[in-house]
């Protein structure tokens, strides 16, 4: 069976959705996993056809006449039309492509290339689109394995990073499996998915897709009638804010580690921009994060909406244009510094709702309890 060693779990989850789909109207999930699943076949036997044309090369370069040559050259080429077997150029070609797939999902920590990953994570997004949730569950164990051995590499949430709009795509479907009516076990699925695919140091989900990753957690903490589910999204939302927020404080001493030395003009003085350097790197570090996180210390685990509020309104004008500190802007935010800033205004909005319904209570509360996490 193709990839039953290298991959299996991919061609065991295809396979499951196949049979669960062989009643039903999915014809583009079908053709998509048959795709996948015939590249394997026929990789199979290229290498067969690959062995044999081998063994008939080394009988060749063992005869010593031109004429015996040219006989195996014909039969070679005969051989070539009675099976139709592919020409040497497009056997390697063809192979090469899901030798690489079986290679890199044989190893784990080894990374699909770009034109590999859309293969195997096409018919996942069509699971999702099905909306079935036994194809949908099949679908996220996979992706689950797939982000967990390592076997995605990409920067989801970033123009034109590596895999971006794939890893987008898919990190959305994800996350629009799971509704208020969803069965326990897809939101469990759900939870795992995202809460890897944050963690993961391949996977870098940044910006918007962050974003939709904490709301969609913090949507199962305040909706889910399971009580082990509630526990499990806070706790894998405490996690996630925990690896958010230690990035932004690696990216910083990183950052300082690396400033530039002085550089001196032509007449050994130092110059105007050095100096302003210099007078940065001797005060304190305070990143726009860090300011913010001052302030709120004294609203939190209070009722004192407004004083979030005015808060929040100077992070957003910090995202405006404006500096925690000379030298630092939005624009030469890192992007684990500008994540950090975005998962703080998020938990800011959601603290400065002010209806007095149990929802928005329960979503006050929610934010309130992660901003004073975050604060520690």
């Amino acid at each position: 069976m193709a990839g039953s060693a290298a991959g299996g779990f991919v061609t065991r989850a295809f396979e499951s959705m196949l049979k669960e789909c062989a009643n039903k109207k999915y014809n583009t999930l079908q053709s998509a996993i048959q795709t996948y699943l015939d590249s394997g076949k026929d990789f199979n036997q290229q290498s067969s056809i690959g062995e044999t044309e081998q063994a008939l090369s080394a009988a060749s370069n063992q005869s010593v006449s031109s004429e015996s040559n040219a006989r195996a050259e014909k039969l070679e080429v005969g051989s070539d039309h009675s099976t139709g077997a592919p020409s040497t150029a497009q056997e390697v070609e063809s192979t090469s492509s899901h030798a690489s797939i079986t290679k890199v999902l044989a190893n784990a920590g080894h990374t699909l290339g770009g034109a590999e990953a859309k293969l195997v994570l096409n018919p996942l997004k069509l699971a999702f689109e099905t909306k079935n949730i036994k194809v949908a569950e099949l679908a996220l164990d996979c992706l689950h394995k797939l982000i967990e051995y390592n076997h995605l590499e990409g920067d989801p949430g970033i123009a034109g990073g590596k895999n971006a709009e794939l890893f987008t795509d898919i990190l959305n479907m994800v996350c629009s499996c799971v509704d208020n009516s969803s069965p326990d076990s897809t939101a469990r699925q759900v939870l795992k998915v995202l809460l890897t695919a944050v963690a993961s140091a391949k996977m870098r989900v940044h910006g918007e897709p962050l974003l939709g990753v904490i709301r969609v957690c913090c949507n199962i903490a305040l909706n889910s009638k399971s009580p082990i589910n509630q526990a499990t999204s806070k706790a894998m939302l405490t996690q996630m804010l925990s690896i958010t927020f230690r990035r932004m404080e690696t990216d910083v001493v990183s950052s300082d580690s690396s400033q530039p030395k002085e550089a001196y003009l032509e007449d050994g003085s130092k110059s105007m921009v050095e100096e302003l350097s210099s007078s940065d790197r001797n005060g304190p570090r305070i990143t726009s994060v860090d300011a913010h996180l001052e302030e709120i210390q004294n609203f939190v685990g209070g009722s004192d909406i407004k004083g979030l509020e005015a808060v929040l309104m100077k992070a957003m004008d910090l995202e405006d244009g404006g500096t925690a500190r000379r030298g630092m802007s939005p624009e030469t935010m890192s992007v684990e510094q500008r994540d950090a800033l975005l998962v703080f205004h998020t938990l800011c909005k959601m603290g400065m709702k002010e209806n007095n319904d149990e929802v928005t209570t329960k979503t006050r509360i929610l934010s309130l309890e992660f901003l004073q996490f975050v604060e520690e």
